[in-house]
């Protein structure tokens, strides 16, 4: 099978409202957990302040509760809402598993996220943007996973924060290169840019690639600022 074959989308079209977010907001990634004051979770609390995403949730809750989440290139005038062209062409789906309207204009939910789209068009309805979307393909790929897994153990080891630990226990039984690939980027949290870069690329392996290569570079500073206190310490 070719590269072409194996990194594709999907034959299945959905059409879906868009949520935009703020350009350095969280970046979402397909089929991971969330950390929630500390713990693991499945389902990711989003907050929404404009108007047209207020409108897109709104919508989505009332039908399917699928939900398209588009980072915005740029930042953008408070009371400015959002074109198609200022939204990346990638992002995720999301189901709407729970609600909060304070019916102040501000909608709350909690999300899961379980595929990468790819938009192919985008208008407006009914005062919210609505695009369709093609579903991204993922592929395996065994030896990688296998680095990377070993990676983010050393990663977790030098930056041992407690919810890392639960982390790396879950991404042991993650088989899938893409999504091992966007679990480990929600846990060292890259910057905004850089997510995207990796939200935008479909090659799960080439992903992959991608962040086991800032696992090495995150680690190899986590070691030299630790060699680096030491050092102090002793001079001190």
């Amino acid at each position: 099978m070719n590269q072409e074959a194996e990194r594709r989308a999907s034959d299945s079209t959905l059409l879906l409202p868009v949520i935009a977010l703020p350009p350095h907001s969280r970046t979402f990634f397909p089929k991971t957990k969330a950390v929630v004051n500390e713990k693991l979770m499945d389902w990711t609390p989003v907050a929404i302040d404009r108007k047209m995403g207020v409108l897109a949730a709104r919508a989505a809750f009332n039908t399917d509760k699928k939900v398209l989440l588009l980072h915005q290139k740029t930042e953008l005038e408070e009371d400015v809402e959002p074109q198609p062209e200022d939204l990346y062409s990638v992002g995720v789906v999301a189901t709407i598993v729970e609600i909060y309207d304070p019916e102040d204009g501000t909608f709350r939910m909690a999300i899961e996220t379980p595929m990468r789209a790819m938009v192919i068009s985008c208008t407006f309805l009914d005062g919210y943007l609505q695009s369709s979307v093609k579903i991204v393909i993922e592929i395996d790929a065994t030896t990688l996973i296998k680095e990377a897994k070993h990676a983010f153990r050393r990663y977790v080891k030098a930056y041992p924060k407690h919810y890392l630990f639960e982390a790396e226990r879950d991404i042991r039984e993650i088989q899938e290169p893409g999504t091992l690939a966007d679990n480990i980027t929600r846990f060292i949290d890259p910057p905004a840019q850089k997510c995207q870069e990796i939200l935008e690329e479909f090659d799960s392996v080439k992903r992959l690639n991608c962040v086991v290569n800032i696992l090495e570079e995150n680690i190899k500073l986590l070691e030299s600022r630790r060699v680096f206190k030491n050092i102090a310490v002793q001079i001190d």
